[in-house]
């Protein structure tokens, strides 16, 4: 499930504070245990641990004077690489992909999938079944009745459908699952949620999933260059706007992440956008080369 910036931050903050544990004692049974309970608490963690010391090995260091700065070098190190390596592997692997344009795509199925910015996807497609993977990004599907099912797997959940339209957007700690016309099953775990049209269902981590009504004719209004905010979080929102921007946006504070989006945001100009959205909260943005944006909330 894709992580927010802040909870991504503590993952490698954590995962640095043992791994340098570990590297000046190989012998700490209580490092070791916390590494063991860090792992089995999921694929963000092994992901986030990897790279803690990938970024290591890369900085060339091996021994250290005191912790706090190996911690920071550490912390730096692993960012770039989450931010960095992540993007480039969807983009290695997607049999489809953009960058800061849209496209629309036949898939193997003769299916029609249309992609937003900054989205990359694999068709595994075979005789008996269509089958689409969203690595990140948002996809809206045209979907035709043939007989086979269709289903779209992205992070934890899985939607299948016979012959429908609908959206599936990765927003910040969860996925969003439109239904423009026809019906969808929707699935996490043993869960199923069925949708039918103008349903709309968001599964975010550690909260589940909430279904709510929007009006089709709001869904994927990014082909537009709009979006409807109504309801979603400013980070949602601000992961949305973040496809069409070359850096990151990085929200440091959560109250301000977990704050309410109303209306309709213009996408033709996204850096605007994204400082109107702040400027009414009292955010400011810091730039940060090779990072992006960064921004912080008034004191």
């Amino acid at each position: 499930m894709a992580l927010s910036d802040s909870d991504r931050k503590k993952l490698i903050d954590e995962a640095a504070d043992i791994f340098v544990r570990l590297s000046e004692n190989p012998q700490d049974m209580d490092a070791q245990a916390l590494l063991d309970a860090f792992l089995a608490r999921g694929k963000a963690e092994r992901e986030v641990y990897a790279y803690v010391k990938k970024a290591w090995a890369g900085s060339g260091k091996k021994t250290r004077s005191k912790k706090l700065p190996v911690i920071v070098c550490l912390f730096g190190l692993a960012i770039s690489w989450y931010l960095f390596a992540e993007p480039a592997r969807n983009l290695m692997l997607a049999d489809f992909s953009t960058r800061l344009e849209t496209r629309k795509v036949e898939l193997a199925s003769g299916d029609v999938a249309s992609l937003d910015a900054d989205t990359a996807i694999t068709d595994e497609t075979d005789g008996k079944n269509r089958r689409v993977r969203i690595l990140e990004g948002a996809v809206l599907f045209e979907v035709e009745t043939d007989g086979r099912e269709f289903a779209v797997d992205m992070d934890d959940v899985t939607i299948e459908v016979v012959g429908t339209t609908f959206e599936v957007s990765s927003l910040d700690n969860g996925v969003l699952v439109s239904v423009v016309e026809g019906a969808v099953q929707t699935k996490v775990g043993d869960r199923v949620w069925k949708l039918g049209e103008g349903d709309q269902f968001m599964w975010t981590t550690g909260k589940g999933g909430e279904v709510s009504q929007i009006d089709p004719s709001d869904i994927a209004l990014w082909r537009q260059n709009r979006f409807a905010a109504d309801g979603l979080t400013f980070s949602q929102v601000a992961a949305v706007i973040d496809r069409r921007l070359s850096g990151n946006i990085i929200i440091p504070n959560s109250a301000l992440a977990q704050s309410r989006v109303s209306g309709t945001i213009n996408l033709d100009d996204p850096q605007s956008a994204l400082a109107a959205l702040a400027a009414v909260r009292g955010a400011r943005i810091v730039t940060v080369p090779l990072l992006g944006n960064i921004i912080l909330a008034s004191n």
